[in-house]
């Protein structure tokens, strides 16, 4: 028992001397384990060791170093960080060193004269880069904006202390210029078509305004909203039958002065078309289609004398949103998109004490609102807004306008947000030259030019298709979207061409066949009503010899009348028109120089049978006329008296007169507010018995060639009384017509392709036995151009305008 105890005791006091021996100590790290190149991060270790000694160390210094457990980051990589402590072992991290994003974005090509931006981008706190250019004679930079100086390169270096640099090379082009020669010499009427049109004016337009909510789109093949400008359109049908179209632009759009385009440019436009005030000041009669509810009264002088009525038919809903409303019995509408098609005009320079505001009813022109302020800022003495356009929106800005020469300059628009896929132009500047046609291929060959747009005529498309063979030009073909022609007047106050016998005389005294081989040289063919080959009714009326036919009045097709070379049937035609007198009034004998006259409506007085042509210069159209006609018809007892001159005064002569006093309108006697066929006005004589033309239209027939709006063909206002003359709106051939006006008002109302082409046929059938216009062509235009020129595709729809967004010139 003694020993149990003895045993018990030692043990128990074994057990005291353990309980009371060194105690034990735990080591532990803490912190983060990734850390940026150049930067730091603390580990901590901790234990409760008394004076503990920490010993820290890097597994690679070439990745990592430590010190008193400061890490810091050296390269990109792992490294594991160990703290130690005598007695108690070690603990260790694995550090991951990374590196600070650092990127360097931007274009790398500029033109001279321009700018582009660079953007340096890293999570490095509170960055700090240091720009540099390593040639400031060529490209500058600071804070990441280049500017380009002179053609070259540059490597402009974005440095970012203890993280890096990058680079970029910069290329900085020259500008480029493209050059297009034009047969149509510029006039000075650049604001819509108030004072008249020619094709090299429309294109500057085309170019130089922007922002229609509506578009050609190519890969479509018709117009669509344009979703550049679009941001929503909404249509309702209301209860009346009539429908209202919503509209919200973005608010990104720019004129090209910095100032913002919104919902009051496009009310301002609509309201500015139609407005009697706004007629007055430019002395011209703006007519409406009377689409839009409430369009014709606000239009008639009689109802909105100061031009400030609400146009019940538009609406301003907000600063970025507006509203059109079309009258009920405007449908169903062939094309209707032109209910909702809109361009904006620029307020702020038109009328710039003017505004837009939202009435009880509809939107209206507050303000200053008068004939004397549009005059001074649309058309004062050969200034203002009709001469300079020098606020727009489009692709382009008007440069300069060199009259002299007919040269138009045009720059490129920096603010200009795209077309309806957002495509820029790369072209900086857009000449119109005028050349002759005689010599536009040698100034396209002499570098004087870079782009003839169209070339028609066989001689010059052969001559033209020769030099590319050579490999001196480049070119590219398409079929002409309209016709050449000879174009007359046909009321009663244009004299003899106001008979159609007189019309289809000339029509049979030219062989137009011969002449359509003379001048395309098989590059074209002969159109017998008022189409181009490149419409789709064309081929869809063709019988199975290739013969475009018409409807007539039974809604049969037959073949158009190709009016074959024939005096013998102008001579009876002529005969059974009454022009069989002499200058005496004795029997009209023909024999070499005897015209021929006939008694006027009123018996006694006698009529000349003189026709005044005007053609323009330097014309290989107006050569062929002059070698052709103009001996036949004096053949045969017809006078063409042939005056040629500078296209812009054949166009306001044709127009206005020369002294640009108009023609005379028919006179609504009734007091109806529509004109009658019984209202135009009588070829008038005076008491003496010699004719005159109370219009001052010194020509009744000229040579034109005309073009179709790319994806339209609506005669409809060319035909009518309502839109009689250039100020009422389009005709300008003077005819009136009940059975032609009918089928392009069913071609306008055509539901579907199938009701259009069957109205378009008897259309075609009409327009060929009245013939307002005689087709002598229409022919696959050619488009020859420099090399220099890159990416330039053009086709019938897709016009020069649209084209030259997408191409650009390498010199």
């Amino acid at each position: 028992m003694k020993k149990f105890l003895s045993l018990f005791f030692f043990l128990a006091l074994a057990l005291v001397f353990v309980g009371c021996g060194e105690k034990e100590y735990a080591l532990e790290l803490t912190g983060a384990q990734n850390v940026k190149v150049g930067e730091t991060i603390t580990l901590t270790a901790t234990t409760e060791k008394p004076e503990a000694v920490f010993v820290w160390t890097s597994s690679d210094e070439s990745k990592a170093t430590v010190s008193n457990g400061v890490v810091t980051g050296v390269a990109l990589g792992t490294a594991v960080i160990t703290v130690s402590v005598e007695g108690l072992g070690e603990k260790f991290l694995v550090i991951n060193v990374t590196e600070f994003s650092f990127a360097l974005t931007g274009d790398e090509s500029v033109k001279v004269g321009k700018t582009l931006t660079l953007t340096a981008t890293t999570d490095k706190p509170s960055p700090a880069f240091t720009w540099t250019s390593n040639n400031a004679a060529v490209a500058t930079v600071a804070n990441g904006v280049v500017t380009a100086v002179a053609p070259g390169t540059a490597v402009i270096t974005a440095a970012l202390a203890g993280v890096g640099s990058l680079t970029k090379t910069i290329n900085v082009k020259p500008l480029t210029t493209l050059t297009v020669g034009s047969t149509t010499e510029a006039g000075v009427n650049m604001f819509g078509t108030f004072w008249g049109n020619n094709a090299t004016n429309a294109d500057v337009r085309t170019l130089t305004f922007g922002y229609g909510t509506v578009s050609y789109q190519k890969e479509a093949a018709r117009y669509m909203v344009d979703p550049t400008v679009v941001k929503e359109l909404i249509i309702v049908e209301n209860p009346d039958g009539s429908k209202t179209y919503t509209i919200e632009i973005y608010q990104d759009l720019l004129w090209n002065d910095g100032t913002g385009i919104d919902a009051k440019d496009y009310v301002f436009a609509m309201l500015l078309s139609i407005n009697p005030v706004f007629a007055t000041a430019i002395g011209k009669s703006l007519t409406t289609t009377g689409d839009i509810v409430g369009s014709e009264d606000y239009a008639d002088p009689a109802l909105n004398a100061d031009g400030l009525d609400e146009l019940t038919g538009v609406d301003l809903v907000n600063d970025y949103k507006f509203s059109i409303t079309i009258a009920a019995d405007r449908f169903p509408y062939y094309y209707e998109f032109l209910y909702y098609s809109a361009t904006p005009y620029p307020m702020h320079v038109i009328a710039p004490n003017a505004d837009i505001a939202q009435g009880t009813a509809g939107a209206k022109i507050t303000g200053t609102w008068t004939k004397e302020a549009l005059q001074a800022t649309v058309d004062n003495d050969g200034e203002g807004y009709r001469y300079d356009i020098s606020v727009t929106c489009g692709p382009y800005n008007l440069y300069d306008f060199d009259a002299s020469t007919s040269t138009v300059t045009l720059t490129i628009n920096d603010l200009y947000k795209g077309n309806y896929e957002g495509q820029l132009p790369d072209i900086d500047n857009v000449v119109f030259k005028y050349v002759q046609a005689a010599t536009q291929m040698q100034a396209l060959l002499n570098g004087e030019i870079d782009l003839i747009e169209s070339v028609s005529g066989g001689n010059a498309i052969i001559s033209g298709l020769e030099e590319v063979a050579y490999g001196n030009i480049n070119f590219t073909t398409f079929s002409r979207n309209g016709y050449g022609l000879i174009g007359f007047h046909c009321d009663p106050a244009s004299g003899p061409t106001s008979s159609t016998a007189v019309r289809q005389s000339i029509a049979y005294l030219i062989n137009r066949n011969l002449f359509l081989e003379t001048y395309t040289r098989g590059y074209g063919i002969l159109p017998n009503g008022e189409y181009g080959l490149a419409q789709w009714m064309v081929g869809a009326s063709e019988d199975e010899d290739g013969v475009v036919q018409g409807r007539d009045s039974n809604g049969d097709l037959v073949a158009l009348n190709s009016y074959s070379y024939d005096p013998a049937k102008a001579i009876e035609l002529l005969e059974a028109d009454g022009w069989n007198k002499n200058a005496t009034g004795g029997a009209y004998v023909q024999e070499t120089g005897a015209v021929r006259y006939k008694l006027d409506t009123d018996g006694t007085t006698l009529l000349k049978l003189s026709v005044p042509w005007a053609n323009t210069t330097g014309n290989p159209v107006s050569d062929l006329i002059r070698s052709q006609l103009l001996p036949n018809a004096m053949a045969v007892g017809m006078e063409i008296r042939d005056q040629p001159m500078d296209f812009n005064t054949l166009l306001y002569t044709h127009y206005y007169g020369a002294d640009g006093d108009g023609y005379l309108l028919p006179e609504d006697l009734n007091g109806d507010g529509e004109w009658t066929v019984d209202e135009i006005p009588e070829y008038e004589v005076e008491v003496d018995g010699v004719v005159v033309e109370p219009d001052m239209r010194e020509y009744h027939m000229v040579n034109l060639g005309t073009g179709f709006n790319t994806g339209l063909f609506e005669p409809y206002y060319d035909v009518s009384i309502q839109y009689w003359g250039w100020d009422g709106g389009a005709n300008i051939q003077y005819l009136y017509d009940e059975e032609m006006l009918d089928a392009a008002e069913r071609m306008m109302r055509a539901a579907t392709d199938e009701e259009y082409l069957f109205a378009w046929q008897q259309f075609q059938y009409r327009y060929n036995l009245l013939l307002p216009t005689l087709p002598l062509y229409s022919d696959m235009y050619h488009a020859f151009y420099s090399p220099d020129l890159k990416n330039y595709e053009v086709t019938a729809e897709w016009t020069m305008t649209e084209a030259i967004l997408y191409a650009n010139i390498v010199r």
